[in-house]
């Protein structure tokens, strides 16, 4: 099993918030997600929850989140980033036909999101100026465009 985030739930967003920065290392890459970072866990479309997990599944989440801060930051490309899901949903001992299915949804469906909306850099933009005067700042690699 991986690291597993420390989160406190945002019902009203549906989403989750980590209470502690969420610190992963694969393959030389270290991937630190801010403390305060919101995410709507793995963003699998209903219809495929049946054949995979829901969305705050214990087995996903941490990969998911993860995966939606790479996505923030561009830390990694948009195939490394999901390269990087599928091996850390493998490494969170999520079942291999599920993990496959997840990886190729984000190939397929998860390109949309690599752009940002405005939403997306506003909200960025927060969590930018919270995380400002941390220790690990240069650590979470934050969209160039902030800095």
């Amino acid at each position: 099993m991986i690291n597993q985030p420390i989160i406190t739930l945002i019902p009203e967003e549906n989403k989750v918030m980590l209470i502690e920065d969420y610190i992963l290392e694969h393959n030389n890459i270290k991937i630190v997600v801010p403390k305060y970072f919101k995410s709507d866990g793995a963003s699998i479309p209903w219809y495929g929850q049946r054949l995979t997990y829901t969305p705050f599944h214990p087995l996903c989440l941490g990969p998911a989140i993860a995966h939606d801060w790479l996505d923030i930051n561009h830390q990694v490309s948009f195939k490394d980033a999901a390269n990087i899901l599928y091996d850390l949903l493998i490494l969170n001992d999520a079942n291999r036909i599920k993990s496959k299915i997840i990886y190729k949804s984000v190939l397929f469906g998860g390109r949309k999101y690599w752009d940002h909306t405005q939403k997306d850099i506003e909200s960025v933009r927060e969590l930018y100026e919270m995380c400002r005067k941390s220790e690990r700042f240069n650590e979470y690699h934050f969209p160039e465009y902030l800095i």
